[in-house]
Protein backbone atom coordinates (compact mmCIF):
# COMPACT_ATOMS: atom_id res chain seq x y z
CA UNK A 1 0.00 0.00 0.00
CA UNK A 2 2.89 2.25 -0.71
CA UNK A 3 0.22 4.69 -3.09
CA UNK A 4 -2.00 4.49 0.32
CA UNK A 5 -0.42 8.21 0.87
CA UNK A 6 -1.61 9.33 -2.60
CA UNK A 7 -4.41 8.25 -2.26
CA UNK A 8 -5.38 9.70 1.10
CA UNK A 9 -6.19 13.05 -0.33
CA UNK A 10 -8.19 11.07 -3.18
CA UNK A 11 -10.22 8.88 -0.23
CA UNK A 12 -10.86 12.18 1.80
CA UNK A 13 -12.68 13.21 -1.29
CA UNK A 14 -15.16 10.44 -1.16
CA UNK A 15 -15.67 9.93 2.03
CA UNK A 16 -16.87 13.46 2.23
CA UNK A 17 -18.96 13.11 -1.00
CA UNK A 18 -20.39 9.25 0.22
CA UNK A 19 -20.04 9.35 4.03
CA UNK A 20 -22.18 5.77 4.02
CA UNK A 21 -20.07 4.03 2.70
CA UNK A 22 -16.96 2.56 4.84
CA UNK A 23 -13.20 3.99 4.45
CA UNK A 24 -12.19 0.71 2.57
CA UNK A 25 -15.02 0.62 0.46
CA UNK A 26 -13.85 4.35 -0.82
CA UNK A 27 -10.57 3.36 -1.60
CA UNK A 28 -11.96 0.61 -3.27
CA UNK A 29 -14.04 2.48 -5.80
CA UNK A 30 -11.04 3.71 -6.32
Amino acid sequence: MGSSTGNLPRYTKVSAAKPKLSPVDGLTTL
